[in-house]
């Protein structure tokens, strides 16, 4: 739970206030099929993955009218050669080839971590909702819509 929903829910906290700001940007949470369709091998990975699809539908629906969308997208397979036999599997670059053109040079965030997320007030409704100053806002992050 830690890294797959905790770890996902810290990160709009660093996002969201410039998102807000510009009214337009879209965090994108990826996992495995698993949040729509478990298998009992993996039903540990499954729960959290549920959990966090449920988390972003309802983060979604807090962002509502603010030009800002939250998506959530179940992938199919294990993505490296890694994975339990029998599970289907592919490279990253299979999946979704890289253009090779991005070369962020975001800022990276001093808070929202795994371990702030724990604990907190973490509905979406709490981290849909705007800080209370610009200064909160991170800074230098590259627009990737627009690329």
């Amino acid at each position: 739970m830690d890294l797959l929903l905790y770890g996902a829910i810290a990160a709009p906290r660093a996002v969201l206030p410039a998102m807000r700001e510009a009214g337009a940007g879209t965090p994108l949470y990826t996992n495995g099929a698993g949040s729509l369709a478990p298998t009992p091998m993996l039903g540990n990975l499954n729960a959290a993955q549920a959990a966090l699809r449920n988390w972003v539908i309802g983060l979604h629906k807090e962002l509502a009218d603010t030009g800002v969308q939250a998506a959530h997208a179940a992938i199919g397979v294990w993505i490296g050669t890694d994975g339990p036999p029998g599970v289907p599997a592919a490279s990253a670059e299979e999946i979704a080839p890289s253009t090779g053109t991005c070369t962020p040079s975001a800022t990276k965030p001093s808070a929202s971590t795994p371990s702030d997320a724990v604990g907190a007030n973490n509905s979406p409704k709490a981290v849909a909702r705007p800080l209370g100053s610009a200064a909160e806002s991170p800074r230098g992050c590259p627009d990737y819509a627009a690329q």
